[in-house]
């Protein structure tokens, strides 16, 4: 509903205009002071006022500490001492447009319809500036990229998460659709962005470690504590805390969490009183937490008060429309003089629009990266050579029981200088090996990383750094 005040000195006048415009439910004034009032207390729209309230003075100061006020809303004056001179410094003084007081109930009802429109429409820029700024404020890493209905509906979420600056916020999605990016697009365009934004990784870091990284510890807490740590959620203070993979949370952890979010109070390890911080948490996690849930592996009640605002990050399989936009934004970002634009035509968009981007994102950014490095379309398309996919049934990506047989993909380009193509491919190996072994042991990361030598926090991270999923 929009909201509209009609300001006059002249009862007759104010009820006869409420009348006619009484499907808006207007607000009425008929001293300056009450109009100022109604302004301070209601997002008016649009604002209908004697010029002549009840000196010419008075009018015009109206309008002006009326635009200071709220420079939003629209302000049109009313009066029957219709005059270009008046008009012109009613205009100079911040008002929007002229009305006759003698106007027809239809033509007066047309006038200010196209009135609220316009007033629409400027809230609509100013919001739409102010989001712009906020971006290129926040810089790159927040920076949600895209145009499909997907991606705009996953914008409104986070706008909306943003203007509840206290509320937990769940971020879902498989790996690789910009969680992380979403998070710091929450934090940029909240009340807190100019407070710490802090992420922590969850499967990067052992399991005795969590306690300590999370909420800080006392000296003396334990045999190597010779000093005071502060904690993360203590460090973001004010600002957000980012839990990437809450699903690896342990269960001895989620308690103190939750405690955390009832409460906004922790304990440091080894210490005896609360802390009271004011943090928000948003986490992630490309898990089923329904599934860990029936497992026992998280608690139901931390899962419902991390729920407060939760965004479902679509796979980039399911927003194709978005690929040229990615492209373009990936390729400025990384080659910012644009010396290798033409790399980029037609026949390689292609092969990107129908590859089936396991890795999402993530996978594409990594790709464009990539090809910067080579120098003309042919050594793009050599490189590219078995890299597009078909899709299956409903959105998922067809594989094999094994591994694909190496193609000419797998050998990078002769083109490369030799310490480039041993870095990509070491990394094309690393994926084609991981992928393998990992479908050998249906995706269990406690029995992959024991077969494999290594810990399991650094496969979580080789996982998500290659954009491998199930």
């Amino acid at each position: 509903m929009s909201h509209i005040l009609i300001a006059d000195d002249e009862r007759t006048v104010v009820e006869g205009l409420s009348l006619v415009l009484r499907e808006h439910s207007p607000k009425t004034a008929l001293t300056k002071g009450e109009a100022m009032a109604c302004l301070r207390e209601y997002p008016v729209d649009l604002a209908i006022c004697d010029l002549f309230f009840p000196e010419f003075e008075d009018g015009l100061s109206l309008i002006r500490e009326a635009k200071s006020l709220s420079p939003e809303t629209y302000i049109v004056v009313l009066t029957g001492h219709g005059s270009i001179e008046t008009a012109v410094q009613a205009i100079k003084a911040g008002a929007d447009d002229y009305l006759e007081k003698i106007v027809p109930n239809e033509e007066l009802k047309l006038k200010v319809e196209g009135f609220l429109k316009i007033a629409r429409e400027r809230k609509e820029l100013g919001q739409l500036k102010a989001l712009t700024e906020a971006y290129i404020e926040a810089g790159p890493d927040s920076q949600l990229i895209g145009r499909s209905p997907l991606i705009q509906e996953v914008m409104r979420k986070i706008k909306k998460a943003a203007g509840e600056s206290k509320a937990s916020v769940l971020l879902l999605g498989e790996t690789g659709t910009g969680k992380e990016v979403a998070a710091r697009m929450i934090h940029a365009l909240s009340p807190r962005k100019q407070n710490p934004f802090l992420a922590l990784d969850c499967p990067a870091l052992p399991e005795t470690l969590f306690e300590s990284e999370i909420f800080g510890y006392e000296k003396g807490a334990f045999t190597d504590a010779r000093q005071r740590k502060l904690g993360k959620v203590e460090l973001a203070a004010s600002g957000t805390l980012f839990l990437d993979e809450i699903g690896d949370l342990p269960l001895a952890l989620q308690s103190k969490l939750l405690r955390f979010l009832e409460t906004n109070e922790f304990y440091r390890l080894g210490g005896v009183r609360p802390i009271l911080v004011d943090t928000r948490i948003i986490a992630a996690t490309n898990q089923s937490l329904d599934g860990l849930i029936a497992k026992g592996k998280f608690r139901e009640d931390l899962y419902y008060r991390l729920k407060v605002f939760v965004i479902e990050m679509p796979p980039l399989r399911q927003t194709k429309e978005d690929i040229p936009l990615l492209i373009g934004h990936f390729a400025k970002r990384f080659d910012p003089h644009e010396r290798k634009r033409h790399l980029f035509t037609e026949r390689v968009k292609q092969v990107f629009m129908e590859h089936s981007w396991p890795g999402n994102v993530r996978e594409l950014r990594n790709m464009v990266e990539c090809l910067l490095m080579t120098e003309d379309e042919e050594d793009v398309l050599r490189m590219l050579q078995g890299f597009s996919s078909p899709l299956a049934g409903e959105g998922r990506v067809r594989e094999s029981q094994s591994p694909p047989a190496p193609s000419s993909a797998c050998c990078p380009d002769p083109g490369l200088p030799y310490k480039e193509a041993k870095v990509a491919a070491l990394e094309r190996f690393e994926r084609d090996y991981l992928r393998q072994v990992l479908e050998a042991e249906s995706w269990n990361i406690t029995r992959t990383a024991q077969r494999i030598g290594i810990a399991r926090e650094e496969l979580h991270r080789k996982i998500k750094r290659l954009g491998l999923r199930r």
